[in-house]
Order: C-alpha cells, then structure tokens, then sequence
C-alpha cells in the first residue's frame, strides 16, 4: 500500500509539471529522478499507450460517470415533440377501461424512434405540446408475451411532462468545472490513466 501510493503521488507530480509549465521546465523535469525522492520500486516501467482500445474503455467509463453525475440534458417545459427526443412522460395504459398491470409508470424517460414501446405509442406523441395529455389507441402484437395482452386493443394516457435538450458545452463543462472541452478531456485521460495504472499494480 505504502509502495501505491508513493507511486501515485509521482505521477500526480510528473502530470502536474508537465501540464504547467514551459518547454524548458518540461525538460529539466523529464531529467529530474523523482526515484530520489520516493520508492518506486517494480512501477517504473510502467508506460500507458492511450490510442489502445483497453486504454480507451477506461477513457469511456471517466466520460460516463461524468454524465452520469453531471448530466448533459436539461428539461425544457415548451415545444412539440419531435422524431428523436427525449421526453418526460407519466401514462397509464387501460383494456377495457381497467388499468393494466405493468402500463402505468410516472417520469419515465422514452427517446423518440427508440421502439422502446409497442407500435404507435412513440409516433403518436410526435407534434404533441408539453403540458398536454393525449389518449393512444393501440393494439399489441399478438406475438406479445403477455398473453393477457396480446393481440388485444388498449388506450395508452399519456402526459407530456418536459422534453429534454442537450446543454451546450459551454454550460455543460462549466457546471463540471471546467472552462473548455480541451480542458475537459486532458482532465479526463489524466483520471483515466490513474485509473489504468491502478488497475495494473493492485
């Protein structure tokens, strides 16, 4: 443990200096032997080829944990939904005026075009406003595996809560604290790569 994270803090160190500063300050660090100041030991051949598609999985993971915690989306209340949106929906799906089980959900999350639902229900919320509420006629296919439901005739109430829009970067990265996108993604291979290295001696 004491070995790791000696190694850790030099990396931090040798990412920090070249990060910061000039050509010249570049080349006195990169002839400096931090082995001086702590233990290395088995680590120091360690080098991490960023182009490889292992290195690039790690890459991805930094990116989705970050959209994850810090999303791109933010909900507009005004519009008509359109082919491809991401809407917020509450419905509540009936046969025979009875409510059906596993038809009703609240603040669900449904792309547009996704055929995520049965045919009908995406198209017919295209053109409608947010705030609306509009009543779906559908019918299951009789393959369907519910055989309480399949081939059978169903309303589907379906309220448009919000749509969703993509932040512009600028917002976006700002929220995540970071001015740019370069500065973004050199943040993002710098954790990446920490996160391979550790991968690699634990």
């Amino acid at each position: 443990m004491k070995k790791t994270l000696a190694f850790l803090i030099t990396i931090s160190l040798v990412l920090t200096f070249l990060a910061g500063c000039g050509a010249k300050d570049r080349e006195l660090y990169s002839k400096t032997k931090l082995s001086k100041y702590v233990e290395l030991s088995d680590y120091m051949g360690i080098q991490i080829d960023t182009s490889t598609d292992e290195f690039k999985s790690y890459y991805d993971k930094v990116v989705n944990e970050d959209i994850y915690y810090g999303s791109l989306y933010k909900p507009v209340y005004e519009g008509k939904v359109k082919e491809g949106d991401m809407v917020n929906i509450n419905y509540v799906g009936k046969k025979d005026g009875v409510a059906f089980d596993g038809g009703t959900a609240n603040d669900a999350q449904l792309v547009i075009g996704s055929d995520s639902f049965i045919d009908g229900f995406e198209d017919g919320l295209i053109g409608v406003s947010v705030g609306e509420t509009v009543n779906l006629n559908l019918t299951f296919p009789k393959e369907y595996s519910n055989e309480e439901l399949a081939g059978q005739n169903v309303v589907f109430t379906v309220t448009l809560n919000y749509i969703y829009a993509y932040k512009v970067p600028e917002e976006y990265y700002s929220e995540l604290g970071f001015g740019t996108l370069d500065d973004y993604v050199k943040d993002a291979k710098k954790r990446a790569s920490k996160n391979y290295i550790l991968d690699l001696i634990t």
